[in-house]
């Protein structure tokens, strides 16, 4: 879900496991998994990306995909997340890659 003002974003994503990264092992007990837990977020044109409980220099990758699923920007900072993002207009999946975890949810502008 997602509410608009004119220079900012509120977002609520939902935090995974950062699959890619080799470095965390699997439980050895494949029990029942929790859901992922809902953590807000704002993106702002002159503050960029703020994550509940993360660091902002700890994001290191920021990525927009189109409707269709297909990543249409990638960056390594917020500044040039949040230009590209504010120029882009509909709905759009963003994600944010930590060292452990991704974040990920859905806009509409």
């Amino acid at each position: 879900s997602s509410a608009l003002s004119t220079d900012s974003l509120s977002v609520t994503l939902l935090q995974v496991k950062d699959s890619e990264d080799p470095g965390i092992p699997e439980p050895a007990d494949k029990g029942r998994r929790t859901p992922p837990r809902p953590v807000e977020c704002t993106i702002a044109k002159t503050t960029g990306v703020s994550i509940q409980n993360v660091a902002p220099e700890d994001i290191r990758l920021f990525e927009i995909y189109d409707d269709s699923g297909i990543c249409v920007g990638a960056f390594s900072d917020a500044e040039s997340f949040t230009d590209f993002f504010f120029s882009r207009s509909g709905a759009s999946e963003v994600r944010f890659h930590t060292s452990q975890h991704v974040f990920r949810g859905y806009t509409s502008l």
